[in-house]
């Protein structure tokens, strides 16, 4: 059983392609439930919610709430001071909720678009994991069957 953190980058990229890799590991989480398990928080629902609504992207909104909707998803959340310690390993202090929540719930590894900010070494150290792409993900996971 793989367990990963999806960040914001990969639930925007799986509302906006059903082509791509992010979707696929929805797809994929969605039928094989007992080998991987996917890990989001309010911070990443509402940022999620927050970029739809911005441009007003009315379609999107409406397939990431049914995407979110789907009982798959495991919830982790922080506390103000988790958030607090993990903004001291980022450029973007605002991605603290999620790699803090990455850590809190032991992931093998944190799902993320973001090089700039979230695929760092100081990152990884912090949650202990490694930060991979969602096919890279997908990779882990046909590596285990």
């Amino acid at each position: 059983m793989l367990k990963f953190f999806l960040d914001t980058s990969i639930l925007i990229s799986m509302v906006m392609s059903h082509a791509g890799g992010s979707y696929e590991l929805f797809k994929y989480a969605e039928n094989n439930p007992k080998q991987v398990t996917l890990y989001i928080n309010d911070y990443v629902r509402a940022e999620a919610h927050e970029v739809f609504s911005r441009n007003k992207q009315t379609k999107f909104l409406l397939e990431l709430d049914k995407i979110l909707a789907h009982p798959l998803w495991q919830e982790i959340d922080t506390t103000s001071d988790e958030d607090e310690v993990a903004s001291l390993y980022l450029l973007d202090p605002d991605d603290a909720p999620i790699i803090a929540a990455a850590k809190n719930a032991k992931v093998d590894a944190l799902i993320s678009f973001d090089r700039k900010h979230l695929h760092t070494k100081k990152v990884e150290a912090y949650i202990g994991a490694p930060v991979i792409t969602s096919g890279e993900a997908l990779q882990r996971l046909r590596a285990q069957l």
